[in-house]
C-alpha cells in the first residue's frame, strides 16, 4: 500500500453558512429518483435542497434521469464511497455552494463503457465532469463557491512522526482564521489546530502546520476558513495514509490545588478508557471510566477526596496501560 496519498488541490470554497436540512445514505443498489435507494433523517425520501448524502462502499446509485437542483437556495453536499453512475445523455445539475466528495474506493462514471459529453456533473452552471473525462476513482473534490478566497493549493506530506500540512492563498478577504480538521471516514471531522488568517490581503500567502498525532491509515483534510463576522467555509478535501506505532501515549501531567489532574494524551480510535488514581501500594484509590476520541485529548480528572501526596496516574485501553507518578495538592 502506498505510504502517502495527497491527492487533491484545493481550488475554492464551499459555504456552510446555510446548515444541510437532511442527512441520509443510500441503502440500496437503485436509481436517484426511486424513494427506495434513500434513507434521509429515518425515511426513505428523495434528496431535495440543502442535503448531505453518502452512497456508502458497495452501493450503486444510478441517475438515468435528468436531476436538476439549480433553483434551490441551498446547495448539496455528496460523499462517494461506493458508485455514483450517469447513462447516456443524462445531467446531474447542482446550485452553488454544492459538493461532490469521491472518497477512498468511490467511483464516479458513466454506466456505459462508452465515453461523451452529454453525460455530466454540472456546479453553480459550470460542468465540472463529462463522461469523456473517464471515470474518477480517486480522491477528488468538486466544489463550487462564490466566496473571496482564493486558495491556490492544499497538501500534505506524511514525515516519520506528523503529516505536515501546508496550503497557498492569493487573495483573502475578511479572513479570520483557517481551522485545520480531519477526519478517518471523510464525513466525520475533528479539529486539529488553528492557523491565523491574513485579514484582507492581495498577495500571495504561504500557511503551514502539522498534525503531530495524527490517525493510522487513510486521513481527510480540510480547512475551516472562517471570516471576521463568523461565517466559514470548507475547503476541498485532501487525504494521507499513515502507519501510526504506537499512538497511545501521554503528552502532558499537570496538577493543581484541590486535587484536580489536567492530562493530555494520545490515541488513535475513539475509544472508552479507564483511568485510575492508585496509592504506592497500588491500591486504586479513585477509578472511572471515560469516553475519548481520535486524536488529542485534554481531561479533567476531580479528586478533591484525596490527600496531598505522591500517587500513581494509570489509563488503560485494550491494547496498553500507561501509567505515571503524579503529585497531589491540597
Amino acid at each position: 500500500m502506498k505510504k502517502f496519498l495527497s491527492l487533491i488541490i484545493a481550488l475554492g470554497f464551499i459555504a456552510t453558512q446555510n446548515v444541510s436540512a437532511r442527512t441520509g445514505f443510500a441503502v440500496s443498489n437503485s436509481n436517484w429518483n426511486n424513494n427506495s435507494t434513500w434513507m434521509i433523517n429515518g425515511l426513505n425520501s428523495l434528496p431535495t435542497c440543502g442535503d448531505t448524502l453518502t452512497i456508502p462502499a458497495g452501493k450503486t446509485v444510478t441517475i438515468n434521469s435528468q436531476e436538476n437542483y439549480t433553483s434551490c437556495g441551498q446547495g448539496l453536499t455528496i460523499y462517494v464511497e461506493g458508485t455514483l453512475q450517469l447513462t447516456n445523455g443524462v445531467k446531474l445539475k447542482l446550485p452553488c455552494n454544492s459538493c461532490v466528495n469521491i472518497l477512498s474506493g468511490g467511483v464516479l462514471k458513466k454506466s456505459t463503457q462508452s465515453g461523451g459529453s452529454s453525460s455530466l456533473l454540472e456546479i453553480c452552471k459550470a460542468t465540472v465532469w463529462r463522461a469523456s473525462d473517464g471515470p474518477i476513482n480517486t480522491v477528488k473534490s468538486f466544489c463550487n463557491s462564490p466566496l473571496p478566497i482564493s486558495l491556490l493549493r492544499f497538501e500534505g506530506k506524511v514525515q516519520s512522526d506528523r503529516v505536515d500540512l501546508s496550503w497557498t492563498t492569493a487573495s483573502e478577504i475578511n479572513n479570520d482564521v483557517f481551522i485545520l480538521e480531519r477526519s478517518s471516514d471523510g464525513t466525520e471531522f475533528s479539529e486539529v489546530t488553528k492557523v491565523n488568517g491574513a485579514g484582507n490581503s492581495t498577495e500571495i500567502n504561504e500557511y503551514q502546520t502539522a498534525d503531530y498525532f495524527p490517525l493510522s491509515g487513510i486521513t481527510y483534510y480540510r480547512l475551516k476558513q472562517v471570516d471576521f463576522d463568523g461565517q466559514f467555509s470548507y475547503s476541498d478535501l485532501i487525504a494521507t495514509y499513515t502507519k501510526v506505532k504506537n499512538p497511545f501515549d501521554f503528552i502532558s501531567i499537570e496538577t493543581t490545588v484541590n486535587s484536580t489532574i489536567w492530562l493530555t494524551f494520545s490515541t488513535n480510535t475513539n475509544e472508552v478508557c479507564n483511568f485510575q488514581v492508585l496509592d504506592l501500594s497500588g491500591v486504586p484509590v479513585f477509578n472511572m471510566y471515560m469516553n475519548v476520541n481520535a486524536g488529542l485529548n485534554k481531561k479533567e480528572i476531580y479528586c478533591p477526596f484525596l490527600k496531598k501526596g505522591i500517587y500513581i496516574l494509570s489509563i488503560s485501553n485494550d491494547e496498553r496501560t500507561l501509567s505515571k507518578k503524579i503529585s497531589l495538592l491540597d
